[in-house]
């Protein structure tokens, strides 16, 4: 509500009142005042002032303890933790995750990185390495997962590249490759996997594994050899055969 002062005041008390104007902005009623903090109405009669002076002791107080409380009430919600369930919580967890995958899980075990996120904001829970990897990793797989899934329905023609997997099994033996039909059945699981059609094959392209190039021609895929590894290859037995000859020379062989 626009107010109105008194006309014709020369005491400061009138800086904080004013009167409800009428249509040509003239006060309506000099005998209730009203006040601009509060916006309660006072009894003003007889040009006594007061009331006033008391009633803007009073609210000034009370603004005063006011501000103390929200004071307080703000003090003690930054040293709370955010609440699990909280959108703020689950946005920062989010993005540390995120960081996380691009460099490595157990970078939030490390007391650095620990007091880096506390610096940035307190109310931040930073939980486990087991949390992050069984619950906010996983689901941000999947969220990553389904949306790739969507980019990739309505696709004509898309293409493959295989990669070899090495590994060393609970006996510790080394393992390099599946026989063909594991691998196959592995492709063709993978395709499916992300909604693909293998009729929309393009071409696969792998090394030139006697195992996976069978898995190839067992699926009936177009197939491309890696130009890259058969590069590696030439080069690296054109060292060797250069090696050789070397050694014979000078009768090292």
């Amino acid at each position: 509500m626009d107010l109105v002062g008194k006309p014709n005041v020369t005491s400061p008390i009138w800086e904080h009142f004013g009167f409800v104007p009428n249509e040509k902005g003239e006060p309506i009623n000099l005998d209730e005042a009203i006040c601009m903090l509060c916006g309660k109405k006072i009894s003003v009669k007889r040009a006594i002032t007061s009331n006033l002076q008391s009633h803007l002791r009073s609210c000034l107080l009370n603004a005063n303890a006011q501000l103390v409380k929200l004071g307080i009430t703000e003090a003690f919600s930054k040293m709370a933790k955010y609440k699990r369930e909280s959108d703020k919580w689950k946005t920062l967890t989010r993005n540390v995750a995120t960081f996380l995958v691009a460099e490595t899980l157990h970078t939030v075990e490390k007391p650095a990185f620990r007091e880096m996120l506390e610096s940035f904001d307190k109310q931040y829970e930073l939980l486990s390495r087991k949390y992050f990897s069984n619950t906010v990793i996983p689901q941000l797989f999947n969220e990553t997962k389904e949306k790739i899934i969507t980019e990739l329905h309505d696709l004509d023609f898309f293409s493959v590249m295989c990669l070899t997997v090495h590994f060393v099994n609970k006996n510790w033996d080394p393992k390099s490759s599946h026989t063909a039909d594991n691998l196959a059945e592995s492709l063709h699981g993978a395709v499916k996997e992300w909604g693909l059609n293998e009729k929309n094959v393009a071409c696969i392209t792998t090394d030139n594994g006697a195992n996976i190039v069978a898995a190839v021609r067992k699926l009936e895929w177009p197939w491309l050899n890696c130009f890259g590894h058969n590069l590696n290859l030439a080069v690296t037995n054109s060292m060797s055969a250069e090696k050789e000859r070397t050694s014979r020379a000078m009768g090292l062989c």
